[in-house]
């Protein structure tokens, strides 16, 4: 192209700039935010003239802030090319040399972002605004933080380089002589010059953090009302760690810096996506501020580094729970993130509203593995006989943390007891809902009705403290009413029954979310700790026992032939075939395993075949003139070559001994599985990130989801898809 200076002209709309980077974003490309690159320059036609050939215009520009596009003079030739050239429309610009000495001296990484109009004045080359600014840049600055936060902050981070390594060039020692040869010459400091001999020592004083970003996570993480930033404690407190920080008012937060952190984490969740093979989504509907539905819209996927992620994609309202609109707002979600392609199956909570709405969505549907298990043990729970047990526990704790005379006799009559403290010392026990370790004496727990979990906890603390509560509630026998032995019988079966399901329970929540991998498994070794509790006195019990063993070989029996969940478990080398019972589903899984291996390998022919057509576009006619022949005389593949490299690369993996129970599989598949098996590698990033729950199953299950709602219940409408998108997101 030409010299530095240069008119160029949009082969588009036949206007021309005198700087590019203004071409790149006039009113042909800026507003469909395409970028100029040398393909987009080709494809506008854009031409370039020296301005030296302008000199002849007599038509000036009286005021540069106003361009006028006037004739230039015939031109018929450009000096590196002969082809001639019609008159073209070019702008004539007053004193040439003026408008140059306005972009020289412009060093700052700022002016990366913005074209100098004139001494006073500079476009934004984004938004294509025009902002003052006098000498400095500081306007400037200020204009790409507000309302082009990535830019604003790469701005600000070479800004900062660049006064640290201005800083400490003076405290290094001097190059040699050779060396001075090689390198510029160093541009004077602005900073103090400092010597190593009349240096102190150097004192390294720790950046403080941004108060504000400090502020938003807070909010964010722990999704707390704005309106605890209007509190004066809170006030106070802030002033006492920071007393030069203003904090911004409750609207700045909300139009400026939750957006700004919005904007940066959705930039890096959708930069991700891309670097997924295939998505899997989690669906959940949940109820929020004044009552309204909501629902959210999550996504699960591997990177081509076989990272496993998960974010949540967008919250919308729903003002209608009807099939049909449920699954436009979800349909409607996934495509605004362009993933329609993308999604292999959505996890859903089990509902019969969810289930129609997922049919009508056509993608496979997987149900929460969480919410199964927690309907089976509530449904089989609510037995009459039960019910009446867990009031009389619930009266009786109630009593015991009412009374205080009753509650210092319960702390004194363990603290005497020899036995019960020595057996609390020997096998501590364990509360996944206590925030703090269980210190002895103990104190009675009370339970929340719809947390089974807690019910559990309540009956297994009644059960450690049985002797000294017998002894204790006999003198109070006119207040409260006493346990039968029956009764604590009966406290004790219910334990046994409910202990497998608290194990099932800590392996789910011991992760955020667990892979679809871990069902099958888990399912069938519930079944069978179920099956194997058949030493229950009780008849009501063993009805109990009996309802949970039927719900969950009604719900769960046919879990091994589910294809989905099934290949996930084959290709997680922690399991493979061998958590399988039935030989008729392993078969299955394979032989689906096999398809899909060889989907993958005709897409990655047909690719490889597309580029070499690419490249077979360019060859000569005498090599067209025999691809016909050659292309018969080339002996055929024969076509169970291919199914022959699956087949005996899924039997050598299976072969492989099986990973540890606690490892992660995605790190095997990084580090061993990849070299060894490089199409089931693929398979795997597709399928094994299927997620076992719609949403963390710590919500399903434990006091911490209880408060995550109440909390999420607090924020607004109109705020609640940016706080649901960083509170889940937020690392």
């Amino acid at each position: 192209m030409a010299s530095d200076s240069v008119v160029w002209k949009c082969g588009s709309c036949d206007e021309c700039f005198y700087d590019l980077q203004i071409l790149a974003s006039h009113k042909c490309i800026g507003n469909d935010g395409t970028v100029l690159n040398e393909s987009c320059i080709k494809q506008l036609e854009v031409q370039s003239y020296d301005c030296t050939d302008l000199s002849n215009s007599n038509d000036q520009v009286q005021d540069i802030g106003s361009l006028n596009i006037i004739d230039g003079p015939d031109i018929t030739e450009l000096p590196y090319t002969s082809t001639p050239f019609h008159k073209p429309t070019i702008i004539s610009i007053k004193k040439n040399s003026e408008f140059k000495r306005h972009q020289k001296g412009k060093r700052s990484i700022v002016w990366t972002y913005f074209t100098a109009l004139d001494e006073k004045k500079a476009m934004c080359c984004i938004c294509q605004k025009v902002i003052s600014y006098c000498g400095t840049p500081t306007n400037l600055v200020y204009h790409l933080s507000r309302y082009h936060p990535i830019e604003g902050d790469v701005v600000k981070s070479k800004q900062a380089n660049n006064i640290k390594y201005q800083y400490l060039s003076n405290k290094l020692p001097k190059p040699c002589a050779s060396e001075k040869k090689k390198t510029r010459t160093q541009t004077i400091s602005l900073l103090p010059q400092v010597t190593l001999e009349n240096s102190s020592s150097l004192t390294i004083v720790t950046k403080k953090p941004n108060v504000t970003e400090k502020i938003v996570e807070m909010l964010l993480v722990d999704m707390l009302p704005v309106s605890i930033l209007e509190g004066n404690g809170f006030k106070s407190l802030i002033n006492s760690l920071e007393s030069s920080y203003k904090m911004p008012t409750v609207k700045e937060f909300f139009i400026d810096h939750i957006p700004k952190k919005y904007y940066v984490e959705f930039k890096k969740v959708q930069s991700l996506l891309k670097d997924s093979e295939k998505v899997h989504t989690s669906i959940e509907l949940w109820t929020g501020y004044n009552d309204q539905n909501f629902l959210t819209v999550s996504s699960h996927f591997v990177t081509s580094d076989f990272q496993y992620k998960h974010y949540a994609l967008s919250t919308v309202p729903v003002h209608d729970k009807n099939p049909e609109h449920l699954m436009t707002s979800i349909v409607t979600c996934i495509s605004n993130w362009n993933l329609s392609m993308d999604v292999l199956c959505i996890v859903i909570d089990g509902s019969d509203t969810m289930e129609k709405t997922a049919q009508l969505t056509g993608w496979t549907v997987e149900k929460c593995f969480a919410h199964t298990l927690d309907d089976i043990i509530k449904v089989s729970l609510s037995s009459p006989e039960l019910n009446a047990l867990f009031a009389k526990c619930r009266n009786i704790i109630k009593f015991l943390r009412s009374n205080e005379s009753a509650k210092q006799l319960l702390l004194e009559a363990q603290m005497h007891d020899k036995n019960l403290k020595m057996q609390h010392a020997q096998n501590q026990s364990f509360d996944i809902n206590a925030a703090l370790d269980i210190k002895y004496p103990l104190k009675v727990k009370k339970d929340h009705p719809n947390e089974w979990i807690s019910t559990f906890y309540m009956l297994q603390r009644i059960a450690t403290l049985k002797e000294v509560l017998i002894k204790l509630l006999s003198n109070f026998s006119s207040s409260v009413e006493m346990l039968t032995q029956t009764d604590w019988t009966a406290i004790d079966e219910t334990i046994s029954l409910l202990k497998a399901f608290e194990a099932v329970t800590l392996e789910l929540c011991s992760e955020p979310y667990q892979f679809g991998s871990k069902v099958i498994p888990v399912a069938l070794g519930l079944d069978a700790l179920i099956n194997n509790c058949n030493t229950l006195s009780l008849s009501f019990i063993e009805k109990v026992r009996k309802d949970i063993l039927f719900s969950l070989r009604k719900r769960l029996g046919k879990i091994e032939h589910d294809l989905m969940l099934s290949m996930a478990t084959i290709l997680d080398p922690r399991f493979k075939n061998i958590a399988f019972q039935s030989e008729v589903a392993v078969e299955a899984a394979i032989t689906q395993l096999t398809t899909e291996a060889s989907k993958q390998v005709s897409n990655d022919s047909m690719m490889d075949h597309s580029l070499d057509k690419d490249s077979r576009d360019i060859t000569t006619c005498t090599d067209s003139l025999w691809e016909g022949f050659e292309r018969k005389a080339t002996p055929k593949k024969a076509p169970s070559k291919t199914e022959e490299v699956i087949s005996s690369e899924i039997k050598n993996y299976l072969e492989e001994s099986l990973l540890d129970r606690k490892k992660n599989p995605f790190m095997w598949w990084k580090t061993q599985g990849q070299a060894q098996f490089p199409i089931l590698a693929k398979l795997a990033r597709k399928f094994l990130c299927i997620p076992a729950t719609s949403i963390p199953p710590e919500r399903v299950f434990l006091k911490k989801g209880r408060i995550f709602s109440e909390k999420r219940r607090l924020i607004k409408p109109k705020y609640i898809d940016q706080f649901v998108f960083l509170n889940m997101n937020i690392d």
